[in-house]
């Protein structure tokens, strides 16, 4: 949908991008500026600007990005106080929210090395926010906020802190149940989406205890390090991203193979073809995509029909005579 000749500062919005409880997302380019400013961004424009709650939240998302300085999250351009107008930069890609509604939807392949490497681009933007100097906690990291470039690389969303109005998805049990969230909350929240990436029938619930069997058998190391993740008690999980990173590096290279966020990203975009499952993935009897096609009975052949009796020849009608020849009228004058 087309924007409004609407222009904020020196950005003039030109599309809707989508639409948030309180905001809307716009994408707008500059009109005017230096050389080296961005020329796309993104606008997060307040529905009521003079809202008591909307306001801070959109400050203090500006400080935080500001804080962040673009390690694994967007960076920020501009505040328009007035306007009730955050600008950032612009990313080009997906979420993973698409990507996987593409996944489970039969549309799109997503290895174990990309699902590792998803989850390793946003451990380090974690990290990065952890270690600030005044440290940043994100609260509820789900797929609908985090961004899969077609460059590869992975961009964390949803900076502007929790509140207790935020949707429950992505978020620690402990912050379901109303408590601020804190570094454990971060880290809980890695686990899930660990879980997610790897075991796209994770049952729903905090405590997906059968998702984790399941990891578990396939992949042990990996399945006891979702299992530090996911401890209930925040005191049980371990201190830090920076302590777990080590072990996400050494199961992706002992893994092996290569991640493909941005072919993932263009597959995501692309009209929806069902990727074909390799038999040699599915053993020698592929599953099933509908009934089983019904066995059709051979028809009997037809019974022999017998030949018609011989016809004589019927004579000739004799030939009609030669019509005599009319005289000429009188022919017109030369």
């Amino acid at each position: 949908m087309s924007a409004p000749s609407t222009r904020i500062g020196s950005f003039v919005l030109e599309a809707r991008i989508a639409q948030a409880p309180g905001c809307t997302l716009w994408r707008a380019s500059r009109a005017e500026g230096r050389a080296h400013d961005p020329t796309s961004v993104v606008v997060r424009l307040l529905d009521d600007p003079s809202s008591c709650d909307g306001l801070p939240h959109l400050q203090r998302e500006y400080r935080r990005l500001g804080a962040l300085g673009g390690n694994g999250a967007p960076e920020a351009v501009a505040l328009f106080a007035g306007h009730g107008a955050l600008v950032r930069t612009w990313h080009e890609g997906e979420t993973l929210r698409r990507a996987l509604e593409a996944r489970d939807g039969g549309w799109l392949e997503f290895g174990e090395a990309t699902a590792l490497e998803v989850a390793l681009g946003v451990a380090r933007a974690l990290r990065a926010a952890h270690r600030a100097s005044d440290p940043i906690v994100h609260g509820r990291i789900a797929p609908s906020e985090i961004l899969l470039g077609r460059d590869g690389g992975v961009t964390l969303l949803g900076w502007g802190g929790w509140t207790p109005s935020s949707w429950a998805e992505g978020q620690a049990p402990e912050v379901i149940g109303g408590q601020a969230p804190g570094v454990a909350a971060d880290l809980w929240s890695l686990g899930a989406l660990l879980l997610l990436l790897l075991e796209p029938h994770a049952p729903p619930g905090r405590t997906p205890s059968a998702a984790l069997a399941a990891l578990g058998r396939r992949w042990p190391a990996m399945g006891r390090l979702c299992e530090d993740l996911l401890v209930p008690d925040p005191a049980a999980r371990p201190p830090s991203v920076e302590a777990v990173l080590p072990q996400f590096l050494a199961l992706s290279r002992a893994h092996g193979g290569v991640a493909s966020i941005g072919e993932t990203v263009v597959r995501a975009a692309q009209p929806r073809t069902r990727v074909p499952v390799p038999l040699d993935l599915v053993g020698p009897t592929p599953p099933l995509l509908g009934p089983p096609p019904r066995a059709r009975t051979p028809e009997p052949p037809p019974p022999p029909v017998a030949a018609p009796p011989a016809v004589e020849a019927a004579p000739e009608p004799p030939e009609p005579p030669a019509e005599p020849a009319r005289p000429e009228p009188p022919g017109m004058p030369a």
